[in-house]
């Protein structure tokens, strides 16, 4: 070993969820997901999620009636999370179908 050590945070078992929709905009992320615990946004820090992609994600801060001025639209019920990884990939990655 070269002594150098790796801090991780793991991320509750429990929040998992399907990506359904993911718009990038003002330096942030919002995902539609599909969890057992139904449809809900998901706000986080920039990234690359595709449609179809498997995440996990932290627990986060629930907000209601959240006005993006990036996306000038307004969200009822959106969660504002610190972490997301991507788990797994869907069997159809394309986001550009119609």
């Amino acid at each position: 070993r070269d002594g150098a050590t790796q801090a991780t945070l793991p991320l509750p078992v429990g929040n998992t969820g399907i990506i359904k929709e993911s718009l990038a905009a003002g330096g942030n992320t919002y995902l539609r997901v599909v969890s057992a615990q139904g449809e809900e946004w998901l706000a986080t820090s920039q990234g690359d999620f595709s449609v179809g992609g498997h995440i996990s994600f932290s627990e986060g801060v629930m907000m209601n009636h959240f006005r993006s001025k990036a996306l000038d639209r307004e969200f009822d019920k959106i969660r504002f999370v610190s972490q997301v990884r991507v788990m797994g990939r869907g069997p159809d990655q394309r986001t550009d179908q119609k």
